[in-house]
């Protein structure tokens, strides 16, 4: 198997906050939220718009209008209903209002393939929040909250559990009576008591027996001191204060995973730093793809992090180091288009990071706990190749020998060489760049082998003979 394993320039780093504990954000109308399927206009200026850039709007009908606002598709959300207490929204009002039993404002309801439509108290009234009656003019801002009771709660909940909910929903409504003039806004509409859906993450490894282990790297596996962050293990380095160093910490053969990368957005680490980082101490990551003959094609390393730095994630660059912390480089859609066809193909790809320091850098890295965010999937480990089956059809036979002697010298792969066959014990980098002992070995030493312990065969005569043909071959090619 191929190893890769070099030095590099660029990573990046970024943040994301947590939400609220207990409160979930439906939407305030960004492009990159969910979007109403029906109802008002978004806009991105004017009074009314409290989250973000964008709000929802419409005209209040002086005609006694009852119109969709916003309908909120409330599907495929992997959230929680049963906490739920209340809906809020920002709400805005701004126009020239009306008369003594003029009224206007914004009703909600839930709709269900069960439970049809259900509308909505709030704690200002009955059947919406109403700006009037004798609504003033000018601009009149409000949360408006609505209350969600018991059995309305279960009807969301089975709704979300079904595997077809179909229409799941919350709209709103610009109620109105007649002369009443003005544009409606609503922005910000939030769930409470209900907790943010976790996001999706595939764990590459926490070092812990059953998850994947290094194939290549420098750092020692620990099970105690700072930085253990998950399970109960962790891989660390020491830096002696003596030279520059550029160290391969770690190195992870992706392959192991059946993945779905296409929600990708970053690579998260535990990072620990103990000691004093010197001029500079960082920790970089790097993603490396191969081609189907085990020759690297890729090395991305993604853009600066979010302190500016071009070299990855510093420690810092004097005074002591740190007890960890949780670090994301980010993936940009063209390296998350490389991880997904390097899935897909089977060829190889690996995920290694590097710690570099400076030569007055005296400390101890630790790292744990990697995972490619926004991804999902699942380990199911290497299939270990059948030593010798360069064909690739679970057999070590006479096609393995006549692939190896036919091309015996070869520098290049021939199609439909399978590299897998290399023993890893004679050939631990891979391919070595020439057909030759090794391979012919590896046919050799295993003729009769099968992928399935069941079919091994012991050599017939006729077989024999031609494998001490092919010896002689060897011989006379290298007289």
């Amino acid at each position: 198997m191929n190893r890769f394993g070099l030095p590099f320039a660029a990573a990046a780093l970024i943040t994301v906050s947590p939400l609220a504990h207990g409160q979930f954000l439906l939407t305030s109308f960004e492009p990159d939220q969910l979007q109403p399927f029906e109802g008002g206009v978004p806009v991105t200026s004017g009074p009314g718009i409290t989250e973000g850039i964008t709000a929802l709007s419409t005209e209040f009908d002086p005609l006694n209008s009852y119109q969709p606002l916003a309908n909120l598709s409330l599907n495929d959300l992997g959230i929680d209903f049963s906490g739920l207490t209340n809906i809020v929204i920002d709400a805005n009002h701004d126009g020239p209002g009306a008369g003594p039993d003029a009224f206007a404002g914004f009703s909600a309801a839930i709709f269900t393939d069960a439970g049809g439509f259900v509308q909505l108290q709030n704690t200002q009234s009955n059947d919406g929040f109403f700006f009037g009656p004798s609504a003033p003019g000018g601009s009149q801002f409000i949360d408006v909250t609505y209350n969600v009771n018991a059995a309305q709660v279960q009807q969301l909940v089975d709704a979300s559990n079904l595997a077809d909910p179909g229409g799941f929903s919350l709209g709103f409504f610009a109620n109105n009576a007649a002369g009443f003039t003005g544009t409606g806004v609503i922005d910000n509409v939030r769930l409470i008591g209900v907790d943010p859906p976790t996001p999706a993450e595939l764990l590459i490894t926490s070092y812990e027996p059953d998850n994947a282990q290094p194939e290549a790297g420098t750092g020692t596996l620990v099970s105690s001191g700072p930085g253990i962050t998950d399970g109960s293990f962790a891989v660390s380095a020491d830096f002696d204060g003596q030279v520059s160093t550029y160290t391969n910490l770690t190195q992870i053969n992706l392959n192991q995973f059946e993945a779905d990368y296409s929600g990708a957005t970053s690579i998260a680490v535990d990072f620990g730093f103990t000691g004093d980082p010197g001029d500079f101490t960082s920790l970089q990551p790097g993603l490396f793809f191969a081609d189907s003959e085990g020759n690297q094609t890729d090395f991305i390393v993604p853009p600066l992090d979010s302190n500016g730095n071009p070299n990855g994630y510093f420690v810092g660059f004097t005074g002591d180091g740190f007890g960890g912390t949780d670090i994301e480089f980010t993936l940009d859609s063209a390296t998350i288009a490389l991880l997904q066809a390097a899935n897909d193909s089977g060829n190889e790809y690996n995920l290694g990071f590097y710690a570099n320091s400076a030569a007055n850098s005296d400390g101890t890295f630790i790292i744990d706990n990697i995972r490619i965010l926004g991804a999902t999937g699942e380990f199911v480990g290497v299939e270990e190749g059948l030593i010798g089956d360069f064909s690739g059809d679970g057999f070590v036979g006479q096609d393995d020998l006549n692939l190896i002697l036919l091309n015996f010298g070869a520098t290049e792969l021939p199609d439909g060489f399978d590299i897998t066959g290399l023993d890893p014990a004679t050939s631990p980098d891979g391919f070595d760049g020439i057909i030759g002992q090794n391979e012919l070995n590896d046919v050799l030493l295993n003729f009769g082998n099968s992928a399935d312990p069941a079919a091994n065969t012991i050599p017939e005569p006729a077989s024999i003979a031609l494998l001490a043909g092919a010896f002689a071959l060897i011989s006379r090619r290298r007289a």
